[in-house]
């Protein structure tokens, strides 16, 4: 029998264990204890005694409690995770730098196809582009009262972010700009002008879309980020939008040597070619010429036996 100042001890100790050692009532208590503490701790004689734990065997009523893994299993662990995330950070590197190649192919091919687009990229692939559209859009001052002007050059900053093409580009407008989806510091959401982030989505698709914004030519005053332009395009009748007729792809590239055009001849009529001779005319007058006589060949002469002979049945 253990008294109760004992049993005190052994609960206040018990609650300092961490392994959960819960001690039961009377002589079992000891036995209990150390039973469901996975950390072999024994109260019998008020002492602690420390014992590996897998030597310790809990009872099916007590929790189940990890035994902590060792320092080499733990490293182990560690780097087969850091490899795991160094593959996978190579793998979306490599499809990152892929996108940004071919997104600098298609801005050439586009810069080829339009007068108005311009670029210039920063880095190897570019990853950061200086986007110009030489053509007409609206701007006025900071003033609210101020008179809006007729601009003829736009200037974009768009930075591809590490993870992009997963995220959309940052996209800001340099120069100023008259327009309610674009912002008073020059941001812009291509969400907010109808072009929703995809990775399918490329870099000439956006650069269509942002010459539309450019030349009044989208407007999206639901989603109005800028409400001053917002009002002032509700109440507007002075400029006939878009301000620039123009598409972005408003010219087409050389034809390669492989390409045949033709061109339409004029109309000449029929023309007949002069005859050098007798000329023969044919009507309903003209007599049809007679068949052309056909070779008779000479017949086998007959045989001096007139006998005729009949094969059949009789």
């Amino acid at each position: 029998m253990v008294c109760g100042r004992t049993s005190r001890v052994r609960r206040r100790r018990s609650a300092s264990c961490g392994a959960g050692c819960r001690p039961t009532k009377g002589p079992r208590m000891a036995r209990g204890w150390t039973a469901a503490c996975g950390a072999g701790c024994r109260a019998g004689d008020g002492t602690w005694v420390a014992r590996p734990p897998q030597s310790c065997s809990p009872p099916p009523s007590a929790s189940r409690i990890s035994a902590p893994a060792s320092v080499a299993d733990r490293a182990t662990v560690r780097t087969a995770t850091r490899k795991t995330r160094h593959r996978s950070e190579t793998l979306t590197g490599d499809k990152r730098l892929d996108r940004l190649r071919s997104d600098n192919e298609t801005l050439s091919t586009l810069r080829d196809c339009s007068s108005v687009f311009g670029f210039e990229g920063d880095g190897d692939p570019p990853d950061r582009y200086a986007i110009t559209f030489h053509g007409k859009g609206l701007m006025r001052g900071v003033s609210s009262r101020a008179e809006v002007q007729v601009i003829d050059l736009h200037r974009i900053d768009l930075r591809l972010p590490y993870a992009y093409p997963q995220v959309a580009p940052d996209i800001r407008w340099v120069t100023p700009i008259l327009h309610p989806n674009v912002s008073f510091s020059g941001f812009i959401h291509l969400r907010d002008v109808g072009l929703p982030w995809d990775e399918s989505v490329t870099l000439d698709a956006v650069c269509e879309r942002l010459w539309d914004v450019a030349r009044m030519a989208y407007v999206n005053l639901d989603k109005a980020t800028n409400f001053s332009a917002k009002s002032w395009c509700e109440k507007q009748a002075r400029f006939t939008l878009p301000i620039d007729p123009r598409a972005l792809r408003d010219r087409m590239p050389a034809a390669g040597s492989n390409v045949v055009r033709y061109r339409r001849r004029e109309d000449r009529g029929i023309e007949i070619p002069r005859a050098d001779g007798e000329v023969f005319y044919i009507g309903e007058d003209t007599p049809t010429p007679p068949w052309p006589g056909r070779p008779v060949p000479p017949r086998r002469p007959r045989a001096g036996d007139d006998d005729v002979f009949y094969i059949g049945d009789e």
